[in-house]
């Protein structure tokens, strides 16, 4: 699992929830908007990496 999750991951997501904490979600500008994307993009790759490195742990031990 700490292939998957490193020093960096816990810093953005921290960093991440702290500014989504102080958006204002009923008037969002476009920086907003780009970085609600960006985070998107990241948070699903975030998760596919960690599958991908599950799935590998698992199946050397099968």
């Amino acid at each position: 699992m700490k292939k998957a999750l490193n020093y960096l991951d816990v810093l953005i997501l921290l960093l991440a929830l702290w500014i989504f904490h102080d958006l204002d979600f009923s008037n969002l500008t476009l920086f907003d908007k780009v970085y609600i994307g960006t985070f998107g993009i990241w948070f699903v790759l975030f998760i596919l990496r960690i599958i991908i490195v599950l799935k590998k742990r698992f199946a050397g031990k099968e």
